[in-house]
């Protein structure tokens, strides 16, 4: 049970009414927000601690009703925001070298025993920062991640965050941060790199450092219900400070040969098309698993309008 602070300001009478008379309607969606905005009302008093035990009691377990909750709809302040993106398959169907599946299997193993962690007075690990070179299987791992915990995923639109004033990106960042922590799901911030850049270039103004410190602030005190995947393509460009923020972070290198060479014949068996000789022509001019993704995907393409 949340303890009072009596000498911390309490919600208003009229907020309290307010989120008394929905429930009494069973205006879930009503008191949801009233109860959100009281939770914000702590937050900007800086009475973070408070903050999170109020979003905390908010979020759901993961079931509804005895059924997994595998859907959910994305609240009207992020639409435009965050796209809803397919599942491709679990972990076995993503190229991953043996630490990264072994950190990666540990974070489900957590998911699935949390409630003997939260029991015990531990969290599990869920904001996690994967970052590499293009194409190199980082976005593909996030949602595989989403599959294996039977969640959605949706990726953040990062051009539709950062506002034409920069004023309103604080605002859509906090926006996001609560999605992630009252909606179920696997939130992927792709490229973080737009907002997670080092503080204290000269080229940029005051505004750019102060939206980097809210998205440092917004992950240290975020619980997501779900996981937080960031991936960076500039890990180098990002600000040292934001590393500590996650619970996770994974490097995932450019593949060697053997390795895209194997990712093209387990690709080629799934759109159940051949390697000929032109295609190996192509495949060896490949330098990431996005490379031989699209020579793969091309010949099954030519082939269907060629009547192949």
């Amino acid at each position: 049970m949340l303890a009072l602070d009596l000498d911390r300001p309490v919600p208003k009478v009229t907020d309290l009414t307010k989120l008394f008379h929905a429930i009494s309607a069973q205006d879930w969606t009503a008191a949801h927000q009233l109860a959100l905005g009281m939770a914000e009302a702590e937050a900007a008093r800086g009475n973070h601690s408070a903050a999170s035990q109020l979003r905390g009691a908010l979020k759901p377990n993961g079931h509804r009703n005895g059924k997994h909750v595998t859907e959910a709809a994305t609240p009207p302040n992020t639409i435009g925001i965050l796209s809803q993106v397919p599942s491709l398959g679990g972990l076995d169907e993503v190229s991953l070298r043996a630490q990264q599946r072994e950190q990666l299997s540990s974070l489900l193993k957590e998911w699935r025993e949390r409630s003997k962690l939260q029991k015990h007075g531990l969290r599990r690990r869920s904001k996690i920062l994967f970052h590499g070179p293009p194409g190199c299987g980082k976005s593909m791992a996030a949602r595989a991640l989403a599959h294996e915990v039977s969640l959605p995923a949706y990726v953040v639109q990062l051009d539709a965050v950062v506002g034409a004033f920069l004023g309103q990106t604080a605002l859509r960042v906090r926006e996001l941060f609560r999605f992630a922590e009252t909606v179920p799901s696997v939130l992927l911030l792709d490229e973080i790199d737009a907002l997670g850049r080092e503080r204290g270039n000269a080229m940029d103004v005051g505004e750019v450092d102060r939206v980097v410190i809210s998205v440092m602030q917004q992950l240290e005190h975020t619980d997501p219900v779900g996981f937080l995947v960031a991936t960076s393509n500039l890990a180098g460009k990002l600000d040292p400070a934001l590393f500590r923020r996650f619970d996770l972070v994974l490097e995932f290198s450019a593949p060697n040969q053997s390795e895209r060479a194997r990712f093209a014949v387990e690709r080629a068996k799934t759109y159940q098309v051949s390697i000929t000789k032109a295609v190996k022509g192509e495949l060896a001019k490949a330098k990431a698993y996005a490379d031989v993704e699209r020579i793969v995907s091309d010949e099954k393409r030519r082939r269907l309008l060629n009547g192949g």
